[in-house]
């Protein structure tokens, strides 16, 4: 290996050491979750078979998130730190420090799941009898059909989540390759991976109902599609496939090699313009003349702002929530009912609402509180009181009226006719429009605190998680409990004083971005 690679490789480690330990304490807290319901068994029921299953279930909601704030990183951090101009200055192609970027990146991401597994598999035959391992092994046996042991469950499980996130992270990096800042890079990147996995749904519906002469055929698209090879993988493993494995193998390592070989010459070859806001680009918007006289009123000027920040984003989540639901519903025979389309509306309202109001709740600061425009807001007469407030009532009441907008329509579709089904109803909306607002809340305070957007999103998401293992804790019977509802109102007021207090004093960590 010459100076350039070690040079390249040794920079992307330093830069991203700390998001590997951030990521493996992210993974750590529903290992501690697993060990903590086999220690404390009154508190938390325990099945082996069944939390082996969650445990599984939370490493693939890991992939999904590690690739999705690593590929924001590698796709948008030059651009975001200004440092892309000089990039294309060193004598070197361009292809290189991408390439650097993204096996950095891959190491980040699979080292954390080696750890998780390689401590399950260590720790648990030290704390179940070998019975209740044995009874778990069985139905490993019956499920794969074949002979496995807790070792070998751990090294499936591995590979599948090493394919997935590595995949996933290639196509995230791809997609919102040399935009403008790491959240632009993640919603194009969410919305581009999220966009083929609904083409292809629609496909394999339609193949499904209508080309019945295809058979089994359009399977052989999963490897190329986004964490398709972990997919694939799976489907190989089970006793009843009959699919051709070499052929799923070809035509995974020729798509990702396609994508891969379109991301590198992709890669910091396009001219950045001096000036990273471009909601101009989105006319639609333009709603007033370019020569109307300013706003006078501060409120005014403050809400236009940030309903221009927040606005494109939740209303292309819509669009695309509108667009495919309806469309496989109407292909798909298997849901011809009204609650069935209503399960089905929310179920994407939910998965599209978790990503675009993380970036929102992220996105709200991160233009104000980057290094320049900070010093230059706060040596204005700006009242930060009515800065802070304006910003976050309007952005939240635009997230709340997209997303209810869907979800409203969708749980009074799922909830079936009855007496009690108003009661029903206002109990969604409430929770629905609390999760709205803490996950915007937390996300918004995390980044005000680290002034970075991947920090910001594990520690979000680090919280939520915590926050639910500790509220199923101490609330085993949550419907009766007022000291639960007490517990949620606090959660929230905290993660809002948290946020405004670091606006006002200009906390957070001034080398963060």
């Amino acid at each position: 290996m010459n100076s350039t690679w070690k040079s390249l490789l040794w920079k992307e480690w330093r830069e991203q050491r700390w998001r590997l330990v951030a990521l493996t304490v992210l993974l750590a807290l529903p290992a501690i979750w697993f060990f903590s319901s086999i220690a404390v068994p009154a508190i938390m029921p325990f099945n082996l078979w069944d939390n082996l299953t969650i445990l599984s279930a939370f490493a693939n909601c890991y992939i999904v998130l590690a690739a999705f704030f690593l590929g924001m990183h590698i796709a948008g951090s030059e651009n975001a730190r200004c440092t892309t101009r000089f990039m294309q200055a060193v004598p070197t192609s361009m292809w290189r420090p991408g390439l650097a970027k993204l096996f950095v990146g891959c190491l980040v991401a699979v080292l954390p799941l080696v750890i998780f597994y390689t401590v399950i598999c260590t720790i648990l035959p030290l704390l179940i009898d070998n019975n209740t391992l044995d009874a778990a092994i069985e139905r490993l046996i019956k499920e794969f059909g074949t002979i496995v042991d807790i070792y070998g469950w751990s090294l499936y499980n591995l590979a599948i989540g090493t394919f997935g996130v590595t995949s996933l992270l290639l196509w995230m990096s791809a997609a919102g390759v040399n935009r403008s800042d790491e959240v632009r890079a993640g919603a194009i990147g969410f919305l581009v991976c999220g966009s083929v996995w609904m083409v292809f749904g629609f496909l394999a519906v339609w193949v499904e109902n209508h080309n019945s002469l295809l058979g089994n055929g359009w399977l052989y698209l999963i490897p190329a599609l986004p964490g398709g090879p972990a997919i694939a993988l799976g489907m190989s493993a089970y006793r009843n496939n009959q699919l051709i494995t070499p052929l799923l193998t070809i035509i995974g390592i020729t798509s990702h090699g396609t994508i891969l070989y379109w991301y590198l010459k992709r890669f910091g070859r396009i001219a950045v313009p001096p000036k990273r806001a471009r909601a101009s680009e989105l006319n639609f918007f333009r709603w007033t003349h370019k020569h109307t006289e300013p706003m006078r009123s501060q409120w005014r000027a403050i809400a236009w702002k940030q309903f221009r920040e927040t606005g494109p984003l939740a209303a292309m989540a819509v669009f695309f929530v509108l667009l495919i639901v309806p469309i496989v519903y109407y292909f798909n025979s298997q849901y011809p009912s009204h609650s069935d389309f209503g399960e089905m509306l929310g179920g994407a309202s939910l998965w599209a609402g978790f990503f675009v109001i993380l970036v929102a709740g992220i996105g709200a600061y991160l233009e104000d509180l980057s290094p320049r425009v900070n010093n230059f807001w706060r040596s204005r007469p700006v009242n930060i009181n009515l800065w802070f407030v304006v910003k976050y009532v309007v952005g939240l009441t635009v997230l709340a009226l997209a997303f209810g907008s869907l979800l409203t329509p969708a749980y009074w579709l799922e909830i079936h006719p009855a007496a009690d089904r108003i009661y029903w109803f206002i109990m969604a909306a409430f929770f629905a429009t609390y999760s709205l607002a803490l996950l915007y809340t937390i996300s918004m305070a995390s980044y005000c605190l680290l002034r970075q957007p991947i920090y910001a999103a594990v520690l979000t998401f680090g919280l939520l998680f915590g926050g639910i293992v500790l509220v199923r804790w101490l609330f085993y019977d949550t419907s009766q409990s007022i000291l639960f509802f007490t517990t949620l109102f606090v959660a929230l007021v905290s993660a809002i004083t948290i946020a405004y207090l670091a606006v006002k004093h200009d906390w957070g960590w001034k080398e963060g971005r």
